[in-house]
């Protein structure tokens, strides 16, 4: 029987490749709610720099950021589901600042309804369908 080693270098790979995979704006904006903080890059850097909240931590770039979450335990996937970090979480974080907003929001949208936000894609189809089968009516 073969014995099969496990190597750092596809470790490695797999973590790289989960990296690619998230979504950093949304995984930036639940940092955001438990105090991350972003610099703007000077003179010829290009990469933002991130801070953890505690200031301890400083990351450049996304990649750098994304990588610690999935290192230190800030984000695990577990199945599809994100779980958050062990002080209350971030999504319990993000889901309390959430339903703050949500209720002052609700109030102000309901009467702000544009002709812009309808949804007129069933007609397009149909007044499309008419164009190339002809009307109904002839």
């Amino acid at each position: 029987m073969a014995r099969i080693r496990s190597s750092s270098r596809g470790k490695t790979a797999a973590v790289a490749a989960a990296a690619r995979d998230i979504d950093f704006r949304h995984l930036w904006r639940q940092l955001c709610v438990v105090g991350w903080t972003a610099k703007r890059p000077r003179g010829i850097q290009r990469e933002w720099t991130y801070v953890s909240p505690d200031g301890l931590e400083t990351f450049v770039g996304e990649n750098a950021v994304v990588l610690f979450a999935i290192e230190s335990g800030l984000l695990q996937d577990i199945e599809g589901n994100e779980s958050a970090d062990g002080e209350g979480g971030i999504e319990a974080a993000e889901d309390a600042a959430t339903e703050e907003a949500q209720g002052d929001a609700e109030d102000a949208v309901a009467d702000d309804v544009r002709p812009s936000q309808i949804d007129i894609s069933a007609q397009l189809s149909l007044n499309t369908l008419d164009e190339l089968f002809g009307a109904s009516s002839d």
